[in-house]
């Protein structure tokens, strides 16, 4: 190589994570925290703990690796693994939560076990300092596949990280890859995004995406919209909410394509709603996307699938992103991590009822 040529950043050693949380125990069972405490594997544990060697990998180049709690090390056993055994995946410290089930806890503990990251147990851990000590342990890791048996609360905490969140059942699996220089840097954790795709012929694609546009937005996510069908001329309920939550929209459309009175018009501005959402694609300025129609613009010929492909993979990794409308592609869906085809059972229009206010629009 000659002086000065530039030279191509190495790809980063990637870390692929499955996290497992043990098997049912009698506390998981009638819903009683339980953290530090040592409580074993139901009968019914120890059969979802077997269960789990048929799914999880095996082999030289897996390592396995186990919270020191007996219900942890017992499920990793029957899963047919051989963990190292480290306390720094222990659950979350309860203190005098120990045991309790949720009606029991005041109003101010739920909210805060809701809100999660701010949490802290009374006479036990924080989050805080959970989070601290998974950090230590994933900082260790070598580049590979490693299997982590461990509790529900750093399932969780890791899966938050990637952007996800959710209740966490016994012999749960989830599987998350991160660059190994990710984990281990002082910031935040990099969160995993995804793409949703919400096709087929019935009713509700919008409809759900723009669901996902509200849970977002409360979650503190910047949120973006673009349609590429509806015009202007279309005043939608969803866009006077986001207006009102000050969620940025782009409705760049030209009406449904039966209506043009100049395609070349209509094909234009197809185009430019793709340019746009492109653009933020690749900014990192958003945790959440909506590109509301934009399989038509695929559908019509107005942008190359293949365009529609590299912008979704090539996108910040920050944001994840909603595409909606008929006839995905098969080349977005291969993409894709989530997709849901709307079924048509029955319609209110072919019953003659118009579309409406509120349900609609």
């Amino acid at each position: 190589m000659e002086p000065g040529e530039p030279t191509t950043p190495e790809a980063p050693a990637l870390v692929e994570l499955w996290l497992v949380r043990h098997g049912q125990t009698e506390w998981s069972e009638a819903g009683r925290y339980a953290g530090w405490a040592d409580i074993g594997l139901t009968p019914a544990g120890e059969d979802q703990a077997r269960e789990l060697g048929r799914l999880l990998p095996h082999g030289p180049d897996v390592a396995a690796w186990s919270s020191d709690l007996g219900r942890c090390r017992a499920t990793a056993r029957l899963a047919g693994l051989r963990p190292t055994v480290d306390r720094r995946l222990r659950e979350l410290d309860f203190g005098t939560m120990e045991g309790a089930t949720w009606p029991e806890l005041s109003e101010a503990v739920q909210e805060a076990l809701l809100e999660f990251d701010a949490f802290a147990a009374p006479g036990g851990e924080s989050v805080a300092q959970l989070e601290a000590r998974v950090r230590a342990f994933l900082d260790e890791l070598a580049p590979g596949r490693h299997v982590v048996v461990t509790h529900g609360g750093v399932v969780r905490l890791l899966l938050r990280r990637a952007g996800r969140d959710g209740a966490v059942a016994p012999a749960q699996v989830e599987r998350l890859t991160w660059p190994l220089r990710g984990l281990g840097h002082d910031g935040p954790m990099p969160r995993q995004s995804i793409i949703v795709v919400n096709t087929g012929n019935g009713k509700g694609k919008s409809s759900a995406a723009f669901g996902v546009m509200n849970r977002g937005w409360a979650r503190g996510w910047t949120v973006g919209v673009v349609q590429f069908l509806k015009s202007g001329k279309w005043k939608v309920g969803e866009k006077k909410l986001a207006e009102h939550l000050g969620i940025e929209w782009h409705t760049l459309g030209d009406g449904f394509t039966w209506e043009s009175t100049d395609m070349d018009e209509t094909i234009a501005k197809g185009r430019h709603a793709w340019e746009v959402a492109n653009r933020m694609l690749a900014s990192g300025d958003y945790d959440l996307l909506i590109l509301d129609e934009a399989t038509y613009a695929v559908k019509y010929g107005w942008v190359a699938v293949e365009d529609v492909v590299e912008g979704l993979r090539n996108r910040s990794p920050r944001t994840n992103v909603v595409l909606t409308g008929r006839n995905c592609p098969p080349e977005i869906i291969e993409i894709a991590n989530t997709v849901t085809e709307m079924v048509k059972v029955k319609h209110a229009y072919d019953e003659g009822i118009s579309a409406m206010k509120g349900i609609e629009f």
